[in-house]
């Protein structure tokens, strides 16, 4: 007994398709969001004059939004991540997640509150 052609799942043609249709749609929507964010013009600056092939960035993560809540990286490292000749260590980055995860909540429970984490 010969066997034939394995059957394919009929869902993945239709799955693919609507997969290519959204992706555009999405990633309109996430520069359109960017755009109306205002910058950290300081942040985003160390980001390009660090940065050492600019081949290899996105407009999607080129820059830093600007928050009235949440701290930055450079104003709670005093430098930012991936500053050439300096580590940032786990637990750094945990404490600033940590920090950063307070702000939100504390912004959630009283509005317009701005968290000073440091």
């Amino acid at each position: 007994m010969m066997r034939g052609a394995p059957s394919r799942p009929r869902w993945r043609a239709p799955l693919f398709t609507l997969a290519a249709l959204t992706f555009p749609v999405t990633m309109a929507g996430a520069q359109r969001s960017a755009g109306s964010q205002t910058m950290d013009h300081e942040y985003t600056a160390k980001i390009k004059e660090y940065l050492q092939d600019p081949r290899i960035t996105t407009e999607l993560v080129d820059h830093l939004p600007t928050s009235n809540t949440v701290p930055t990286p450079l104003t709670f490292h005093g430098r930012i991540v991936a500053t050439p000749g300096e580590l940032t260590y786990a637990k750094d980055s945990h404490r600033y997640s940590a920090a950063i995860g307070g702000c939100a909540a504390a912004a959630a429970d009283v509005p317009g509150q701005v968290c000073r984490a440091r």
